[in-house]
């Protein structure tokens, strides 16, 4: 068996097993699965089940399962007015067997990495979550890891758990990483519209992903507002506040303010929507390089120097491949000046 295939016969094997899921996920018949059901995956099953899914959360907490399959919500952001009919429907159940996986389409995986004293991410979560989701692993599925986490997890943890048993990623399966974004308590920015950021493992991984979010999550407030400066002698902030609530943005907006260092690298600092001054930014990174790139300013590949560290960036084809804190990739719409 040759190891080696051209992206096109890759696309036309893929397309098969592809077709199938996308079919499940845009008619609701998709089975959706959340591992770990905290503050990040009770509220996504949740949002889920609101769109017509049918719902399995899968914890290992007795406590947790028994609470959501009473209606009984333990989590802040959701309500259990809102839980208990979802409940009650069947759209959403719960269960601590990780057998269930054998009747889902969908899984993504939400449990918690607590930073060990040496201040790395406590990876075991994930690690014995992927062991008992392999052992019920089967073609034609979605894995989504949302936990938060150190670059190359996915693909050097989580995809070798998957494929042993001979499927290949992008044409049997297909596995994303899409960390969680949530802001616990805020009431204008809930798992619901708060925009997701989601990278594949191959292009028809990235495609079937965000086609799931899509179908539950708000996709299209994502614009995000890039600022050519001289330096950043001034009171940015105040101008990013400005920007950011300004009436062309009906959602408000991310602030990226750039300074261009030569061809390759460009300095930046965030200001974004509901936060404020951040250190980093994927999103806001990328919108910096794109506006960069598309004045002339700079040329992939892009160096974006930010408070927290540099990332990199290229644009490939439509495609913003970006590494750094985390890895993205990123399409969109360079909608010009305003």
């Amino acid at each position: 068996m040759r190891k080696w295939w051209s992206m096109a016969e890759i696309e036309v094997l893929a397309a098969p097993t592809a077709a199938v899921l996308e079919e499940k996920i845009r008619s609701r018949r998709a089975r959706v699965g959340i591992v770990g059901l905290g503050y990040v995956g009770l509220p996504l099953a949740v949002e889920f089940a609101r769109a017509g899914f049918s719902v399995t959360g899968i914890d290992i907490s007795e406590e947790k399962t028994r609470r959501v399959n009473a209606g009984d919500s333990y989590v802040g952001d959701v309500a259990g007015a809102t839980l208990a009919p979802l409940v009650e429907s069947g759209k959403l159940r719960a269960t601590t067997d990780f057998s269930a996986v054998l009747e889902l389409d969908t899984v993504n995986i939400c449990v918690p990495t607590p930073l060990r004293k040496t201040k790395d991410p406590d990876m075991s979560f994930i690690v014995s979550s992927c062991q008992e989701i392999a052992r019920h692993f089967h073609a034609g599925m979605l894995v989504i890891l949302e936990s938060t986490t150190y670059p190359g997890t996915t693909d050097e943890l989580v995809l070798p758990m998957l494929a042993k048993g001979g499927l290949e990623v992008g044409r049997d399966f297909f596995l994303c990483f899409s960390p969680e974004r949530v802001d616990p308590g805020n009431p204008r920015y809930q798992t619901v519209n708060i925009p997701k950021v989601v990278g594949g493992s191959t292009p028809a991984c990235t495609q079937v992903g965000r086609l799931f979010y899509s179908q539950a999550l708000h996709t299209s407030e994502t614009r995000k507002c890039a600022v050519p400066v001289e330096d950043f002698d001034f009171d940015w902030r105040a101008m990013g506040a400005e920007i950011e609530s300004h009436a062309h943005f009906p959602h408000r907006t991310n602030v990226s303010f750039l300074v261009p260092v030569d061809r390759h690298t460009i300095d930046v600092r965030f200001y974004e929507r509901g936060a404020g001054e951040t250190m980093s930014s994927g999103t806001g990174s990328t919108g910096a390089m794109v506006a960069a790139v598309a004045r002339g300013m700079a040329e992939s590949p892009v160096e974006v120097l930010t408070p927290a560290g540099p990332m990199h960036l290229r644009l490939e084809r439509e495609h913003v491949h970006l590494t750094g804190p985390a890895e993205i990739v990123a399409e969109g719409e360079w909608l010009g000046e305003v």
